[in-house]
């Protein structure tokens, strides 16, 4: 796979070294370079496409995705309005430019976005998922679930919607229905580590120790800096009275995410179980600021 973009990038380099008005070369490149995530040289190759054919809505829209991969969140706000100006039918600008508008903290306006991108293409599975989040953050569950099903019902290979969805069954009580769409998630995506880590605390919640067990172990195998698995990891060790392991876990988790109060408050326990009073003030005094 790696060699077969770098070959496509180095073609596509060379087409534009002999023709340097070669529009579409320029797009071509930008797009394996931002596949790639080879931010900078995307820019670049895209500003020269652009330097061609300024009112280009699709490169603009690209060039706009790579500002927002590098954290560029103005710039790429900017840059997918001018892609909408440009092409005001453009269901995927309107959904980026929700996407960082939400980054942002303007969740009505990301709102207003992603309704946009809907009434131009109803089925835009990105759009209705995305939605789903913000209604889900609202409280709003049924309209979450709703959205979510719908965008399943449109691309039911759609891995972030069974996972979404499944959470939000989760939290519903439908544990069964919850495990279906976390395994549903996985199989689309086998290294879906937030999946598996979700489905571990369903499995939890089921009674089923050893399968959470199975899930935690594979989320941070998928992914060794997920302090959340850690935690969730520790905590089965925790229940099944294995202290120093739940304790090394913590221990983990919080080198990794040290503003995380759930695993200092257990990790606190678990030190109070073993009767290790190291720092026992310094840790008192940081759980009351905690709790």
């Amino acid at each position: 796979q790696l060699h077969r973009v770098l070959l496509a990038i180095h073609h596509f380099e060379k087409a534009v070294t002999l023709d340097p008005n070669f529009l579409d070369a320029y797009i071509n490149l930008g797009n394996v370079l931002k596949e790639a995530r080879i931010f900078d040289r995307a820019v670049a190759a895209y500003l020269r496409a652009l330097s061609l054919s300024p009112n280009h809505a699709v490169v603009h829209g690209n060039l706009a995705c790579v500002y927002y991969e590098q954290g560029l969140i103005d710039l790429a706000i900017d840059t997918y309005k001018r892609a909408i100006e440009l092409q005001p039918h453009f269901p995927d600008a309107y959904c980026n430019l929700a996407n960082a508008l939400k980054e942002k903290g303007s969740v009505a306006e990301a709102e207003e976005c992603y309704n946009t991108a809907l009434r131009l293409c109803p089925t835009h599975a990105d759009s209705l998922n995305n939605l789903a989040n913000i209604k889900r953050e609202q409280g709003n569950i049924e309209e979450a679930v709703r959205l979510y099903r719908k965008a399943l019902e449109v691309f039911p290979e759609f891995a972030a919607a069974h996972s979404n969805l499944a959470s939000v069954l989760q939290q519903q009580g439908k544990l069964q229905e919850a495990l279906m769409h976390y395994k549903e998630a996985i199989r689309i995506s086998p290294t879906f580590a937030d999946a598996y880590s979700n489905m571990g605390n369903t499995l939890k919640e089921m009674q089923d120790v050893q399968g959470a067990l199975q899930c935690y172990t594979r989320a941070i195998q998928i992914n060794p800096a997920f302090a959340d698995a850690h935690s969730n990891l520790a905590s089965i060790h925790k229940d099944s009275g294995n202290i120093p392991e739940a304790i090394a876990s913590y221990r983990t988790a919080l080198k990794l995410k040290p503003d995380f109060p759930d695993a200092y408050c257990n990790l606190a326990h678990c030190l109070q179980i073993v009767c290790d009073w190291t720092d026992y003030d310094e840790r008192m005094k940081k759980l009351v600021t905690i709790v």
